[in-house]
């Protein structure tokens, strides 16, 4: 099927409405502000666009109308060129500019509807114009009337004589503001370069774009990480660049208001380009193959980062069509890739986490340990699953201390549901709270500070369902949300996809083990401790945990599989 880069119906409206309902501003107005690296004057000043109508030589642009008919024709028409999505890329001039021609900040050398950086400019009309398919006719119209056009001093403004720049900043400007097909192809041009060098992921194109080509790398983390040792400061600047540009595309209802000043959000609402997928729960719907959701998807990346795409992983692959899943960035070095055993997957392990809802908190404790220990999965309480490294690699998630702990640990793939797990009474209030932890082994200390857990979010083991001794520890757990245990079921599945010889037959008590009122400790399985494929708990494991209890509903789905 033919790939479709041109501009979605719901991105040409976009343009339409941004265009209309600002009028003639966005071709002409005062200037707020000082244009900066001049000589003169120009506060207040009027910036005249004098575009020429792509339909009509003859004529300037003169309304709004025009003017979206113009951008959508030039960012279609270098799309097609380039094979590029041009619903990032005029949303990413959006962003620069709102699609202002004249529009500047105080103290900002960019300038034009991609807000081009003179630094730039320089880079891509005078250094490299001979490695691009820009011609030096376009050079020369945006450095007509400059003084040493091709002097990188009439551009540089830490340059040590700014004489040049001072006089020549107006004329470039108004070159520049003139002439926004130049700016859109180089805009084409530029991305181009930059996806070349970062595995043309768009998350990574975007950083680069506001921080310079060389920070790309092939993956967004590595993008974030190489910008991190030479420049801490810039990678603020380049996530929250990337994040706008996507909420331009797909955030409909302005979910994200992280960029909201006063009242008033980035884009209006309800207009946006159709990118359903990206903040909604609507069926994926955007056949564009060159954007790859779970390569681009930004909003762990903050605190998170993103990593790379595994093209031949089954499990990612059908995961990555669920809107609610993200992969999420893990350190190679903290988790073991032996892809000799890839093919060697027998147990599937549920655990839960002992924790609150960040599920952020929890990957950075893994990260921050000196052992490689993990899950490849973890499923918060909304049902979102987080995928830290393929499955066909392996972390230490059993700690078991057997001759054979590296064995099943190798074979076999953790799926850590966020939970609270066994709870406490407080006979103070009448509540129950969770349990503080030490290290690995729940102990019976009421955590108040994590706050009581609401009754109709409680499932209880106790003489009223046959648990005369709770479940190991226990008698009361936070309950797994219908969301979770939906989302578990889709990772089994998927995980059944790429390794068919792992038995989905529920295992019955053998997963939950007994309770010995003689030892009055609880048993784990030998068959578990002996590979035996199929769906184990933490439990199955080790007689000291709690994870996973259960549960009716998480029962019925394993039972249904």
């Amino acid at each position: 099927m033919a790939i479709n880069l041109e501009l979605t119906e719901k991105g040409k409206n976009f343009i339409y409405s941004i265009c209309d309902s600002e009028g003639l501003s966005l071709l002409k107005g005062d200037g707020n502000n000082v244009l900066p690296h001049t000589n003169e004057d120009y506060a207040n000043k009027n910036w005249e666009c004098k575009i020429k109508n792509p339909f009509n030589s003859e004529q300037n642009i003169v309304n709004g109308n025009e003017l979206a008919d113009a951008l959508i024709f030039w960012y279609n028409k270098y799309a097609k060129k380039h094979e590029m999505d041009a619903n990032i890329m005029i949303a990413q001039a959006y962003v620069d500019s709102k699609f202002i021609m004249w529009g500047y900040n105080e103290n900002d050398s960019g300038s034009g509807i991609v807000r081009f950086t003179l630094d730039q400019i320089f880079k891509l009309m005078i250094l490299l114009i001979n490695e691009s398919d820009l011609t030096t006719n376009d050079r020369d119209i945006i450095t007509q009337d400059l003084d040493s056009p091709l002097s990188s001093n009439s551009y540089n403004i830490n340059a040590k004589n700014l004489d040049n720049l001072k006089n020549n900043r107006p004329k470039l400007h108004q070159n520049v503001i003139n002439n926004p097909e130049i700016l859109i192809k180089a805009q084409f041009e530029y991305m181009k370069q930059i996806g070349a060098k970062s595995n043309y992921l768009a998350s990574s194109s975007l950083f680069c774009f506001k921080n310079g080509i060389e920070f790309a790398s092939k993956t967004y983390t590595s993008t974030i990480e190489k910008t991190e040792k030479i420049n801490n400061k810039l990678v603020k600047n380049g996530v929250d660049y990337v994040l706008k540009t996507f909420i331009i595309l797909g955030d409909k209802e302005n979910v994200i208001d992280k960029f909201k000043r006063g009242n008033k959000s980035i884009k209006p609402r309800n207009i946006y380009f159709g990118y359903d997928f990206l903040f909604n729960n609507d069926q994926l719907n955007y056949e564009n193959e060159n954007f790859k959701i779970f390569d681009a998807n930004i909003e762990e990346s903050k605190d998170l980062g993103l990593t790379e795409k595994f093209e031949t992983d089954k499990v990612t692959k059908i995961l990555s069509e669920y809107p609610n899943y993200r992969f999420i960035y893990f350190p190679e070095n903290k988790y073991n890739k032996g892809e000799e055993n890839k093919n060697q997957k027998k147990q599937i392990v549920l655990h839960h986490t002992v924790s609150g809802s960040n599920v952020g908190g929890v990957v950075n404790y893994w990260k921050n340990k000196g052992e490689r220990i993990a899950t490849a999965f973890i499923v918060s309480r909304d049902g979102n699953i987080y995928q830290l490294f393929s499955t066909n690699y392996w972390a230490y998630h059993l700690g078991l201390k057997t001759n054979n702990n590296k064995y099943l640990n190798e074979r076999s793939v953790g799926i850590e549901i966020n939970s609270w797990g066994g709870l406490l009474y407080n006979d103070d209030d009448g509540k129950w709270y969770p349990s503080k932890t030490n290290g690995d082994r729940e102990l019976d200390i009421i955590n108040l500070s994590a706050g009581a857990i609401d009754n109709d979010k409680i499932v209880r083991y106790n003489e009223e369902n046959n648990y005369f001794y709770g479940y190991h520890g226990f008698t009361a757990f936070e309950k797994y949300t219908d969301k979770q245990i939906s989302s578990v079921r889709k990772i089994i599945k998927a995980i059944k996809k790429q390794y068919p010889n792992i038995s989905t037959e529920y295992k019955g008590d053998k997963m939950w083990g007994t309770y010995n009122t003689t030892t009055e400790m609880w048993s784990v399985d030998d068959d578990a401790l002996s590979g035996e494929d199929g769906i184990w708990s933490h439990t199955s494991f080790r007689a000291d945990k709690s994870d996973i209890h259960p549960q009716p509903e998480l029962i019925q789905m394993l039972e249904n599989l």
